[in-house]
């Protein structure tokens, strides 16, 4: 897998930079077991950042960042691990074994001089191509295990780890885990962006309807005719005892109904 490798690059970056100034800073390696806990190592919350973030989410957001399809390629390339890890290489060693051992059984029982000495017996006619037959695929299949121990050794080998002929699956099973995890993480990372998106729309549709409502309700207030502010200005007037201009705008009134009166005849009678 091309992906792999170009993925572990920047964990292993990541990991030198936090362990700045200490006995472990400038690695040139870690152990897969590192892989597993990134999701468990997550980033303190403060005021500047008041959402908790694992290292594995935060290092899947920065690989997405430069390499697009890092999630589809990955997971592409992989696609056989999920199989492989689950299957246990003590497991199919026992099973190679017991095949091994009823061919040898049917080998001895082929071999009793009881089945030449019988008249008519066809037991060992019929039998004998079917051993033959079964021990080619046996030994072909016995080849193929040989093979994928090798390659899982030289997978130990590549990484840098020990390799155990009891527990040879667990380096596939943490990268497979690694693999799984990292897509998900992916996945929450593109939830969540579209989380905060629909949110700042929400918000900003919410700010655009208030600004309308708000608009909405400002209502012009209407101009008082001359009439009905000559009539508010008499009766302050008269609230401030101020009767002399009482009387001059009782007549400022009057005069301004007695002209409004006469242009109405006239526009009515042409007069």
């Amino acid at each position: 897998s091309p992906m792999l490798p170009a993925l572990l690059a920047p964990v292993l970056k990541l990991g030198n930079e936090l362990n700045a100034g200490t006995a472990r800073a400038g690695a040139a390696g870690f152990s897969s077991e590192v892989l597993l806990k990134l999701a468990e190592t997550k980033s303190t919350v403060s005021d500047e950042h008041p959402e908790q973030i694992s290292l594995l989410h935060y290092t899947a957001r920065a690989f997405v960042a430069t390499t697009p399809d890092a999630q589809k390629s990955l997971r592409h390339e992989l696609r056989p691990l999920e199989g492989a890890a689950s299957l246990s290489t003590a497991g199919v060693t026992e099973e190679l074994d017991g095949l091994s051992s009823e061919l040898e059984t049917v080998e001895r029982e082929l071999n009793d001089p009881v089945y030449g000495t019988t008249p008519g017996d066809c037991f060992c006619q019929k039998m004998e191509p079917w051993r033959a037959s079964a021990t080619l695929k046996v030994n072909a299949l016995r080849q193929k295990v040989s093979d994928m121990l090798s390659g899982l050794e030289s997978l130990y080998t590549y990484f840098g780890e020990v390799y155990d002929p009891t527990d040879a699956e667990a380096l596939l099973t943490r990268v497979n885990a690694f693999a799984v995890s990292f897509c998900k993480a992916c996945r929450d990372n593109e939830r969540a962006d579209h989380m905060r998106k629909k949110q700042v729309e929400a918000k900003a549709a919410a700010a655009q309807r208030a600004a309308k409502q708000g608009a909405s309700n400002v209502i012009a207030k209407p101009k008082r005719p001359a009439a009905g502010r000559a009539m508010g200005n008499i009766q302050n007037s008269l609230r401030r005892g101020e009767f002399e201009m009482m009387k001059q705008l009782q007549s400022q009134m009057s005069a301004e109904l007695q002209a409004k009166m006469q242009a109405r005849r006239q526009g009515i009678f042409g007069a």
